[in-house]
């Protein structure tokens, strides 16, 4: 059955202005119900890179909707401050944090911007290359690298 088939009075999965995600990777604009973007994945993609770089999520409480709050009103801890342990480079850290900018005009504006921006990170905490390879099938890239996004100080804090 097609959800056009539905039977008339049977309960649609969504409806207008409901919020769906999970909550410890939701934006604040998903968060509060707004119209949403490639910028709301990109945050999403920047709580897994911190998930990823310090063993956690950046916010944590005991109910969802305190986490939704959190993404709503508290700063993320900053990758050195939450793993102190790691040596987690400067640029890293900056990187993550734009990631998870609150003001959606804050964050990377597209993936060509964020990919642009982790190869600079790569080059100033030289890795080796320092160029980010496009995954490839049969030798052809799946995606194309070569996009260039604007070199404003992406990184710089203000």
């Amino acid at each position: 059955m097609c959800i056009r088939d539905r039977p008339e009075g049977e309960a649609r999965l969504t409806q207008a202005g409901m919020v769906l995600g999970s909550p410890s990777y939701m934006a604040p604009e998903q968060a509060m119900g707004k119209d949403l973007d490639a910028r709301a994945d990109l945050y999403a993609l920047g709580i897994m890179l911190h998930q990823m770089l310090s063993g956690s999520v950046p916010f944590q409480a005991q109910s969802d909707l305190m986490v939704i709050s959190m993404h709503l009103k508290e700063p993320p801890p900053p990758l050195r401050q939450a793993r102190p342990d790691l040596d987690i480079p400067v640029p890293v850290e900056r990187l993550v944090l734009r990631m998870l900018e609150k003001d959606r005009e804050r964050r990377f504006q597209s993936a060509d911007q964020l990919i642009q921006a982790i190869d600079m990170v790569l080059g100033m905490i030289g890795v080796a290359g320092g160029a980010i390879q496009a995954p490839q099938i049969g030798g052809s890239p799946i995606v194309d690298l070569d996009v260039v996004a604007p070199k404003t100080a992406v990184l710089v804090d203000d």
